[in-house]
């Protein structure tokens, strides 16, 4: 890196770290142990220069954990994980997340066949038991474990959400006016992640 981008991520990085503070602190006066605990986790393992030059290159809001949404609650602490995972997987693919990455491969088979992921879809991709359209089950790469139903909705979810912030996921609408998803293939993290994947954009 140059002296300046340097400095720039350094900053970036210390901004981050002081947002990231409060969140654990406000996680802490809720007596929330469990998130705390997380949260201390994800900064141990992903907190590097390399990972906070990917996060401002890819202009993601250094205070995003503390962004409410519609319901006025948190950006939900697992979705933080993933942010950071894709973040890391950027600078380092192979540490990629296996929800993620399965929603990233679905996403990018449905994209190549000219259709679009919905939540259905990224949900049937984690989940066994669930079932994508018969037009579309060609190109779910399903992941072999056998997850639950409600743990698909939630991964699924916050895959989805991390995908979205680097803009490797954009977000369009399907036939039936459901809210889906196209892999943007332009996106430097579409195309670290696809090289580390070893697939064809």
């Amino acid at each position: 890196m140059t002296s300046t981008k340097t400095q720039n991520v350094a900053e970036y990085r210390a901004a981050f770290e002081t947002n990231y503070a409060s969140r654990i602190a406000f996680e802490t006066a809720e007596h929330n142990d469990n998130l705390v605990a997380n949260l201390n986790k994800y900064a141990k393992n992903y907190f590097h220069d390399a990972v906070f030059d990917v996060l401002m290159t890819a202009k993601v809001d250094a205070n995003f954990m503390n962004a409410k949404k519609r319901d006025d609650s948190f950006f939900n602490v697992y979705s933080v994980e993933k942010v950071l995972n894709v973040a890391k997987s950027a600078a380092q693919a192979e540490t990629l997340n296996a929800y993620t990455r399965h929603v990233f491969l679905t996403a990018l088979n449905l994209t190549r066949a000219s259709s679009t992921m919905t939540h259905k879809d990224a949900q049937a991709c984690i989940c066994l038991d669930l079932k994508a359209s018969p037009e579309k089950d060609a190109h779910i790469v399903r992941f072999v474990k056998n997850i639950a139903a409600s743990t698909a909705n939630s991964q699924s979810s916050s895959s989805i959400a991390a995908l979205r912030m680097f803009d490797v996921l954009v977000e369009t609408r399907d036939e039936a006016n459901n809210v889906a998803y196209k892999v943007n293939m332009t996106s430097n993290a579409t195309k670290r992640i696809a090289k580390f994947l070893n697939v064809t954009l």
